[in-house]
């Protein structure tokens, strides 16, 4: 294929062939190739119809391949008649055709086209669906299938366009009704609304995806990478036909095109501004903070010449000068401006970064989130506990619907307005509700009073179902008198309770009554069949001590300090030599970040003084090993503190011998103290020169060689 591209650029220099624009300065093109698969473009005439076939008829003598002559089509634009269409076809060999139809399973745009050119979309779903049998699924099994094959199937089609909402509404309503086990024959209730259900597992649900909310998650990733392959021919073509500097074009729109702009508000949410050296970005109203630009976190005019202010004007030697502008900002805005980390010692441009990726690349779920509207930062959910216990996934589905008061009871259906007496078929009195199921129904006290229930269990009678469900799942005793833990005999046990109440009612069967013997030999099954037991874990006490360098070597301790996971954050880090003699030391308040962030902003600060004091070979020695993993990698970074590791691997290139160490916490207290000092000080940066008082006493034990007691984890192999 390498040769028939040359051999077509060859006739495209020699005036041959005359390529094609999308637009009037767009770039050209005559050819594409995938695979085995070819589109040439070319002008509608005698002389590049001739040049086409010339071309194909030398390739395939050279190469020995033919042309499939029947699979081989020509699409004419709709100014050329009929007569030339003929006429060309001929000296081709092709057939004239009015539609392209779908190239890679994608239906390509015409005139002419319709919604109805995604209905195989829809056929595709149904067509999987024929071959499962939805009855045979527990539910936690149809969840599965629905994620990894029915919603996955539209969307490949969904990464070049926006489908038609009938299409969209379809999609849901078949995994809707596959997750539920509804078939044409009979319909099932859907206990828990399809919002909830559409929610990651984190907020409530069970991180299936909306159709529609899906569909403009992935155009958001079409304008991503628009954004990043600006320089390829896919994405020129698309922004000179459609956006000529910054002026949209009132053109006819593309599917593709369309889904872009669809995309861009997501996009323009999730992703913010990487500060390159030298920014030129606006101070006021580009996004480099989380939290939006600058502009709209105040109010009030700025004053004449403000607004044009970039970040190169007020952030010089490393330090901001917000003292420049008229506007006192909030603390918490300066602390976060203060915070923004800044290339200085790297040569990297401003560039895009996607804020909830560790790797700055575009991230779905949280794309997905903010196309559901969703509070990136809310996390209501409250029964996380439900998929980190260790159960089946259809017990952990069932307590899911607990948890959402969703268990199709008598009480629950009479309130969702289905005409049924709420009364349980065995109290006959009593409202059948989830807790008296469970808890209350004369057959589950039963049940219960003959189980090995742990004595510190008996005060959990009175909670409400959910509370006392979570604090049975969460507990960590064994069962009285057994070996197996008594959360896995409760979690059995509910389950089987609920399983003879549906024997009892549509079955008329009797509640066993050795109902605890045959739960409690699914849980001997389980758990020591299932669950891995062949390690455990054991404490050990190790002697931590801060270790001296080798002789000529100094050692830069650093560490960061950050009050909460997202607070007021400062670093610091000290210098010593192979003696454990004090060289330099240092300090800065760093303003609103992570604990990450803190971490490298010390290492940036400590190699920065290691250059300007001339030395020659030194250990970084960080008790964060996130921290050693970045700065070691060779790969780019393009996450929200590359900026921080392109400045740090760039400053280690200036000592002749760099090695990077990690030690415990208990051997960096040093680095600590002055990390906790600098968070607490009014000052942006202090150097010293001499050991500042609050840690005399820990560089004098440290230079003695005294060692701290540090308690460890172990894992020991039972087998």
């Amino acid at each position: 294929m390498e040769v028939l591209g040359f051999l077509i650029a060859d006739q495209c220099s020699s005036h041959l062939w005359d390529p094609i624009k999308s637009s009037q300065s767009g770039p050209s093109f005559s050819h594409l190739f995938f695979a085995d698969d070819l589109v040439l473009f070319a002008k509608a005439d005698l002389k590049n119809c001739q040049s086409i076939r010339d071309t194909l008829d030398t390739f395939c003598e050279l190469s020995g391949q033919k042309v499939n002559m029947s699979k081989s089509k020509v699409f004419f634009s709709p100014s050329v008649g009929q007569e030339n269409r003929d006429s060309y076809c001929n000296i081709l060999g092709f057939r004239s055709t009015p539609n392209l139809g779908k190239y890679l399973g994608f239906p390509i745009h015409h005139k002419g086209s319709s919604s109805r050119d995604f209905d195989f979309v829809l056929e595709r779903v149904h067509n999987k669906l024929q071959g499962w049998k939805a009855n045979l699924l527990s539910m936690a099994g149809r969840l599965t299938l629905t994620k990894a094959v029915l919603s996955a199937i539209p969307s490949y089609t969904m990464q070049g366009c926006i489908l038609p909402s009938r299409i969209h509404s379809s999609l849901d309503k078949v995994c809707r009704n596959f997750l539920w086990g509804s078939t044409v024959e009979k319909k099932k209730l859907n206990m828990v609304g399809w919002n909830k259900v559409t929610k990651p597992k984190n907020r409530g649900g069970l991180g299936l995806h909306a159709a529609k909310e899906r569909n403009t998650t992935l155009a958001a990733k079409l304008c991503w990478r628009m954004k990043e392959e600006s320089d390829e021919l896919w994405s020129r073509v698309l922004k000179f036909k459609y956006r000529r500097r910054s002026i949209e074009s009132k053109a006819p729109k593309s599917r593709s095109w369309k889904a872009i702009l669809h995309g861009a508000s997501i996009c323009e949410q999730g992703s913010k501004w990487s500060i390159g050296n030298n920014s030129q970005l606006s101070f006021w109203e580009d996004k480099w903070l989380n939290m939006g630009t600058v502009r709209e976190c105040i109010e009030g005019p700025l004053q004449k010449g403000e607004a044009d202010i970039q970040i190169c004007n007020i952030h010089t030697n490393g330090l901001w000068e917000l003292h420049k502008l008229s506007f006192v900002f909030p603390p918490n805005l300066s602390q976060s401006i203060k915070a923004t980390p800044i290339r200085t010692a790297s040569a990297s441009q401003d560039h895009l970064i996607w804020i909830a990726s560790p790797r700055g690349e575009f991230d779905s779920k949280n794309a997905y989130l903010i196309a559901c509207g969703a509070n990136i930062g809310e996390n209501g959910f409250l029964g996380s506990w439900i998929w980190r216990s260790q159960t089946l996934p259809k017990i952990q589905m069932f307590l899911w619907k607990c948890y959402h008061n969703s268990i199709p009871v008598k009480n629950v259906l009479a309130q969702r307005g289905i005409q049924i007496p709420p009364f349980c078929d065995l109290c006959h009195d009593k409202p059948e509700t989830i807790s008296h199921v469970l808890r209350d129904c004369t057959a589950a006290q039963v049940f219960w009073a003959e189980s090995n229930r742990p004595d510190e269990l008996s005060h959990t009678a009175g909670m409400e179902v959910m509370d006392w469900i979570r604090v049975n799942v969460q507990c960590k005793v064994l069962a009285k008198g057994k070996s197996y833990p008594w959360a896995q005999f409760f979690l059995f046990g509910v389950w089987q309770l609920w399983l003879t109440r549906n024997r009892r009612l549509f079955q008329t069967s009797h509640t066993p009554r050795n109902l605890s013997k045959i739960v409690e030999a699914q849980v001997y099954e389980f758990w020591f069949c299932v669950l891995d037991h062949g390690s455990s874990r054991s404490t050990s006490t190790i002697a931590v001590r801060w270790v001296k360098p080798p002789v000529s070597w100094a050692k830069l301790n650093t560490d960061g300090a950050v009050q909460g996971t997202v607070g007021l954050a400062g670093c610091g880090g000290v210098i010593r030599d192979w003696q454990g003699n004090w060289i330099s030391g240092f300090a800065r308040a760093v303003g609103i970040t992570s604990s990450l962030a803190a971490e490298l902003w010390a290492v940036r600060d400590g190699l920065y003084r290691c250059c300007a004091l001339s030395l020659e070979a030194v250990q970084v020695e960080i008790d964060a090993s996130v921290v050693i993993s970045l700065l070691s990698q060779t790969s780019n970074t393009n996450g929200e503190f590359s900026s921080l590791v392109d400045d740090c691997r760039s400053l280690m290139k200036n000592i002749p011998q760099v090695r990077l160490l990690h030690c415990y916490r208990e051997a960096n207290r040093c680095a600590d103290a002055l990390a906790k000092f600098g968070a607490n000080m009014e000052e942006d940066f202090t150097v010293f020169e001499s050991p500042p008082p609050c840690i005399v006493n820990i560089l004098h034990s440290d230079k003695l060689g005294l060692a701290q007691d540090r308690y460890c984890n172990m894992v020991v192999n039972s087998t």
